[in-house]
């Protein structure tokens, strides 16, 4: 994620709202975190965080039965290289952990039933490589796509230095074995910026357009139609689409699909630097396809810095509304801002006003920026759909290569931690939950505190 600049002030257009409650932040983990991300079950609101740690870069797995009230540590897996990027989703029973591994796209799966505590090294656990043969995937350049319908198909997007450009993979028996979707060469590409969606019948990958100067760095859709099937994919089931041509360099896209069939709206998030202040936009489609495209400025304001967080929905089918994450940074405090749009009226974002996080969240890179989850047992006070809790982490710093010890690697032997020294990274301290279901502070108590 791209540092750049956000409106202070909460409306440009669509909706301001009064801000309902957001409750205390409740802590999930009191300790310093280089990444993390989130998810749910979502049918009966199990709420899963992800997150490695600075203590030996052990990785964990957090889980609340209870909404976000309470969290518990269900896995702790040992001996794990510094993870630039991690990602996390649930099905059937399982957490899938998305990770560069050996310079190899790798994902493990964990199994969540119960409410014993795991722990075991990562050479046990089952690391399953997704591109087997050829290293060189980037540590932060991948994203991930599942539907709760088809629970054993599963797409991933990485960035592969090995063709300088984006690789789209599948699986169809839940994350075991893959094969390659589409792959392109771009030589004169350098970006890593990507995300990837899926719908029933499409494949939507976002990424940079590269080149020498900032005019040729615009963001492109590649639409993948998968109606014949996955094996059967071809050439002609692709369309390119250009989204920007606003003669900036424009970086960091974010791209999600509304599940409502009635409403395949489809939304993209960019930034550019028009001079040196950062805007942040939204294109969108109500067709999904983009022939229709409205684009909106979601933020520009000169003063204030600002990073992307995270787009995301209620992901079962038949929900068309759409959540939104950004920081919000004045110099003086690190703030949450959010915002939801619905698949009829895609362009028409509404803005929450409230204070979210009660300390100063950490909102770059990309793998410490906030995240969104969901449990159905707590409706959205302005939606009769499932309401969103935020992840996020404290305010931390950076941490430039230093030494570091882990355990043995898988293929080695012996419980002796082993010393090397780390590239450059950032850590937030604690990680913390909030949801407008949480007890609010009380009258008259504290604002915003500090780090």
């Amino acid at each position: 994620m791209t540092r750049s600049c956000l409106l202070a002030v909460a409306l440009i257009f669509g909706t301001a709202l009064a801000g309902f409650a957001w409750g205390n932040d409740v802590l999930i983990y009191d300790g310093q975190v280089t990444c993390f991300d989130a998810a749910e079950n979502p049918y009966d609101g199990t709420l899963y965080v992800a997150f490695q740690s600075t203590e030996h870069f052990k990785v964990f797995i957090y889980e609340s039965e209870d909404g976000g009230m309470t969290w518990a540590p269900r896995w702790q897996i040992n001996n794990v290289p510094r993870l630039p990027r991690l990602l996390v989703e649930y099905s059937e029973g399982s957490v899938h952990l998305f990770f560069v591994y050996d310079e190899r796209m790798s994902t493990v799966i964990l199994p969540v039933s119960g409410s014993e505590t795991h722990t075991a090294m990562l050479r046990d656990v089952g690391v399953y490589f997704i591109d087997e043969e050829e290293k060189g995937a980037d540590p932060v350049g991948f994203d991930v796509a599942h539907l709760f319908e088809e629970p054993h198909v599963w797409v991933l997007a990485n960035y592969h230095h090995r063709t300088d450009g984006a690789v789209v993979s599948y699986s169809l028996d839940g994350g075991k074995s893959w094969e390659i979707l589409f792959g392109e060469h771009h030589p004169e590409e350098a970006n890593v910026d990507l995300s990837v969606a899926r719908s029933p019948s499409t494949v939507y990958l976002v990424s940079i357009s590269g080149g020498d100067t900032p005019e040729e760095n615009e963001i492109r859709l590649t639409l993948l139609n998968t109606h014949g099937g996955w094996t059967d994919w071809g050439s002609s089931d692709r369309a390119d689409v250009r989204l920007t041509d606003n003669g900036y360099r424009d970086f960091d896209p974010h791209i999600a699909v509304s599940s409502d069939p009635s409403f395949p709206s489809v939304w993209v998030s960019a930034a550019y630097a028009p001079h040196g202040d950062a805007h942040l936009d939204m294109v969108s489609s109500v067709s999904g396809r983009f022939d229709d495209r409205e684009v909106r400025t979601i933020a520009n304001h000169p003063m204030v810095s600002e990073y992307w967080g995270e787009m995301r929905a209620w992901p079962l089918a038949g929900n068309r509304w759409m959540n939104l994450l950004w920081i919000e940074d004045t110099g003086s405090f690190v703030r949450i801002r959010r915002a939801w749009a619905s698949g009829d009226d895609p362009g028409t974002w509404h803005f929450d006003d409230s204070t979210i996080n009660s300390r100063n969240a950490m909102g770059w890179p990309i793998s410490l920026a906030p995240r969104l989850v969901y449990s159905p047992r707590y409706p959205d006070q302005h939606l009769s759909l499932p309401g969103p809790g935020i992840v996020y982490a404290g305010f931390g710093r950076y941490i430039a290569g230093s030494t570091y010890s882990v355990g043995p690697q898988p293929g080695q032997t012996g419980d002796v931690a082993q010393a090397g020294t780390g590239a450059d990274y950032y850590f937030g301290n604690g990680l913390y939950f909030d949801a407008f279901w949480i007890e609010p502070p009380p009258a008259g108590g504290s604002g915003p505190a500090g780090p």
